[in-house]
């Protein structure tokens, strides 16, 4: 209920002062409150999906950065599914500017695959001759 109260000033003119209206805040049950389940992924779900910059082949769409060129696949704008992961069972992805990497399981253990430009050898070294070190191409 609106209390009104009137403050005469010297001048005759009135000022109306009005205060909160108080309301009760009804708390409902929240057991009653209905949820909405969201789909959880089975362990045995084996999708990948990836978006992003796929020029310098990070993401494995295609099996060579020359067949990307030509179909012009730059850019992925929505999530699309990778059939790599389908193959074979992902335990791990990890993604970084330029390349991706994913830990798979196999029949020996586990294996590391990796995807994307290896520059400054983020996806690994490999022996070539000698003793020297160089980069995956």
């Amino acid at each position: 209920m609106n209390h009104i109260r009137s403050l005469a000033l010297g001048t005759g003119l009135a000022r109306h002062y009005t205060s909160a209206a108080r309301r009760s805040v009804l708390r409902q049950d929240r057991t009653k409150i209905p949820t909405h389940q969201y789909p959880i992924a089975r362990p045995s779900d084996a999708r990948v999906y990836v978006w992003g910059l796929a020029a310098t082949g990070a993401l494995g769409v295609q099996t060579s950065v020359k067949k990307q060129a030509q179909v012009h696949t730059d850019v992925v704008q929505h999530p699309s599914r990778l059939s790599f992961a389908e193959n074979r069972e992902c335990l791990d992805v990890a993604a970084g500017y330029g390349f991706s990497s994913f830990a798979t399981a196999c029949r020996g253990g586990k294996s590391l695959w990796g995807t994307g430009i290896n520059t400054d050898a983020q996806i690994g070294f490999h022996k070539l001759g000698g003793q020297q070190r160089k980069p995956f191409e």
